[in-house]
């Protein structure tokens, strides 16, 4: 619980697209699978195909899109914006904690 606690709060501080998406790939994988894990950020993308295969259509694609945008942040073919952070922050939130009740 701790882990995830230190997690949670590190998703809502963290600036860097890759490191949101590495902490939210953990936390994703907690929630599936009881158990946390710890890739190198070549592996992720692979964590997140594993992960993604139990979510329903409209949260894959997202998870999809936006780790696209991650990448070619990390790649320097362009920045992601803090709105688009933000998305990527609130995806993984609903994912792990389940939309909030007024949304849905």
């Amino acid at each position: 619980a701790v882990v995830s606690t230190q997690s949670t709060g590190s998703l809502k501080t963290e600036e860097k697209a890759g490191e949101i998406l590495s902490i939210g790939s953990s936390l994703i994988f907690l929630k599936q699978h009881s158990a946390f894990l710890h890739v190198p950020g070549r592996c992720i993308s692979a964590v997140l195909k594993i992960v993604s295969e139990d979510l329903p259509q409209e949260e894959k694609d997202m998870l999809d899109a936006l780790q696209g945008e991650v990448v070619t942040d990390l790649r320097g073919d362009g920045e992601m914006g803090e709105e688009r952070k933000t998305a990527l922050r609130g995806l993984i939130t609903d994912i792990v904690f389940g939309k909030k009740e007024s949304e849905q």
